[in-house]
């Protein structure tokens, strides 16, 4: 089978994930990649790397619509010399899809991979555009209640949704030192919670006394009293990696509007066995129901505090750690494509 692997906005922290990816379908078929220039470093050997001056990294709201309407346009005049079986698309905007997917055969199988595509389709616009063509491509999601999700409130053919877990990313870590007892430092994290923590930090002293050491996240606000600090701004990968090796647990204090979409920092948390705990929010609560004890729901401000002072982050079950690893794993992920992929090419 030959396999073409597109992306149309090229994320920075989705690397990790298109590698992985090309890996697992590599070793199912001939996969040609195209991609901006300078992106993959490395690529599985049975790969085949095209880079283009002209396809292009999109930054700002306006212009990454734009760019990645020429993004589709230029990998679709390259991919006329390619031969291909299929496409998988890793990573596309919502609107600019509507638009950009005629310029691709009538005939071509596409696959689209969903991050916060799904979250948009909120929005009356993206998801009438949406309606559109999402019976015309195949789309692949992270877990079950996004599928759900799809099928119940679009009235998606079940048929073309398809589930793949999401890969592992595992950090190289024989430290068995904790020097934090939580890190929460996802971009998702609601202001509003992290300014709750801070205020009653500041009128309490609660972290403090108990002397626990917890690092957050926050969009605009810094904070630090010794025992809890709160950053702003980008955070390198290595830096990432280094507060990740070195929590007990995870904290994801996310808004109620992160509804039908996977957590990267939920995936990296339990891959390197922290437990999670977070908003009241699908995501969460599936996988808490999926693996009690290693991801847990809490509510509010007042339940963090509660968790940091009791300590109870140190209950942990290895065998569901274990199973989390097995679910994830790279040979599940390569059986869920070989499925879907050969399922594809008998429909053909």
């Amino acid at each position: 089978m030959d396999i073409l692997y597109l992306d149309f906005l090229f994320p920075k922290g989705h690397l990790n994930l298109d590698i992985n990816q090309i890996d697992r379908l590599s070793k199912i078929g001939d996969v040609t990649i195209l991609s901006c220039n300078d992106r993959y470093k490395s690529i599985p050997f049975k790969a085949r790397l095209i880079e283009s001056k002209y396809l292009n990294v999109p930054y700002g709201k306006i212009k990454t619509r734009v760019t990645s309407l020429k993004n589709m346009f230029i990998t679709s005049i390259m991919a006329r010399k390619i031969k291909r079986d299929c496409i998988f698309v890793s990573s596309f905007d919502t609107l600019m899809f509507s638009l950009g997917r005629f310029f691709f055969r009538k005939e071509d199988k596409i696959f689209l991979v969903h991050h916060f595509n799904t979250d948009e389709l909120k929005q009356p616009i993206k998801s009438a555009l949406f309606k559109s063509y999402m019976n015309k491509v195949e789309h692949i999601v992270f877990a079950e209640f996004i599928k759900n999700h799809l099928i119940s409130k679009y009235k998606i053919s079940p048929k073309r949704v398809h589930v793949i877990p999401h890969h592992m990313v595992t950090i190289n870590n024989s430290n068995t030192f904790r020097k934090f007892d939580c890190v929460g430092l996802s971009n998702s994290n609601d202001q509003d919670i992290i300014e709750e923590i801070i205020k009653l930090e500041k009128a309490e002293g609660i972290i403090k006394r108990a002397e626990k050491r917890v690092i957050l996240k926050s969009k605009s606000t810094e904070f630090d009293n010794g025992y809890l600090k709160v950053i702003n701004g980008f955070i390198e990968r290595t830096q990432y990696d280094n507060y990740m090796e070195n929590a007990r647990s995870i904290y994801m204090p996310f808004p109620n509007s992160f509804q039908n979409r996977m957590s990267g920092t939920l995936i990296d948390a339990l891959s390197n066995d922290k437990v999670v705990y977070g908003s009241d929010i699908p995501v969460v609560r599936y996988y808490s129901n999926k693996y009690p004890g290693i991801c847990n729901v809490i509510n509010n401000a007042d339940d963090f505090f509660k968790l940091i002072v009791e300590n109870s982050q140190n209950n942990k079950s290895n065998f569901t750690f274990d199973k989390f690893k097995e679910d994830h794993s790279n040979e599940l992920i390569e059986k869920g494509m070989t499925n879907l992929l050969k399922f594809e090419g008998r429909s053909r």
